[in-house]
């Protein structure tokens, strides 16, 4: 199977790259034209089709962050002219990277058929593509599996991040500061995040909207103590006195896509701190 990917260059799609490129022949696409091992795409429509009319599948994760969006004027259409280039081009089997954040404030466990209700402009733009998908899934008889993906946990976490500062923290045997109380997520570990896109790319008949993650949840101290036991060089928990009130409770229900594709994660939160803390030491 031929399969392009989106994204090639991020988090995900290395990923996905250094674990698959012995099983698929990947066509790696990228907007920067220096980049090595890549396809250049302006990612203009005619780029676009171009590209898709050699190719069996699409793995579509470009993007920009949650955390780099300042303001819709600052997205771009690009779930759009990919997904149309992708129907010019005669592509049906797609797997597009949705999020979690479409689900807003909504009570949880969320499933698949609980209300969208974004509460930033990158769910909002998440939101329309998924709206976009269904139309080509069951007009167009494209086969387009949208995966709301959970929290994504690496060992490479952007810079201020609430586990990048607690890992950089463990690394230097340094305290690990609890300073607000009330937030509860749910994290899928990369490895098995990529294992998922690997096993719906291959379930090429299927398509619809799927939540991909783990279905458990945990706070920021249980989070602290993990990281804090799992380095084990001295590093205690420190929870302050006053701690700054954040209500979210982000946990789906994962049934979904774990009985449509038989599939489950390898990883527990735990096991995949466990497998962090042995990359960053080298062991």
């Amino acid at each position: 199977m031929r399969i392009a990917i989106t994204g090639a260059t991020g988090l995900i799609g290395k990923a996905f790259i250094e674990k698959y490129s012995n099983n698929f022949e990947l066509v790696a696409i990228s907007r920067k034209p220096e980049q090595e091992n890549c396809i250049y795409s302006d990612f203009s429509f005619n780029s676009l089709c171009h590209i898709f009319e050699n190719v069996d599948a699409l793995i579509h994760l470009a993007g920009e962050r949650l955390h780099k969006l300042e303001s819709l004027e600052t997205t771009s259409d690009l779930d759009e002219i990919v997904l149309l280039a992708a129907k010019n081009a005669g592509l049906q089997n797609i797997v597009l990277a949705s999020s979690r954040g479409v689900y807003g404030k909504n009570k949880s466990p969320w499933h698949e058929s609980t209300n969208v209700s974004p509460t930033n402009f990158y769910s909002l733009k998440k939101a329309q593509t998924e709206l976009l998908c269904n139309y080509l899934n069951n007009s167009h008889g494209l086969k387009i599996k949208c995966l709301r993906i959970a929290q994504v946990l690496s060992e490479n976490e952007y810079e201020g991040s609430m586990i990048r500062v607690f890992l950089d923290s463990a690394v230097k045997a340094e305290n690990l500061h609890v300073t607000v109380s009330g937030i509860t997520r749910e994290y899928i570990y990369i490895l098995d995040l990529v294992d998922a896109i690997y096993t719906a790319v291959k379930h090429d008949s299927e398509y619809g909207i799927y939540n991909v993650g783990t279905g458990v949840g945990v706070n920021i101290e249980e989070i602290a103590t993990i990281i804090s036991k799992t380095f084990d060089n001295g590093c205690k928990v420190i929870v302050n006195d006053n701690l700054t009130e954040v209500s979210e409770n982000s946990v789906m229900a994962v049934n979904l896509f774990r009985q449509t594709f038989d599939w489950s994660p390898a990883f527990t939160f735990e096991t995949a701190i466990k497998d962090i803390e042995g990359k960053i030491s080298g062991v």
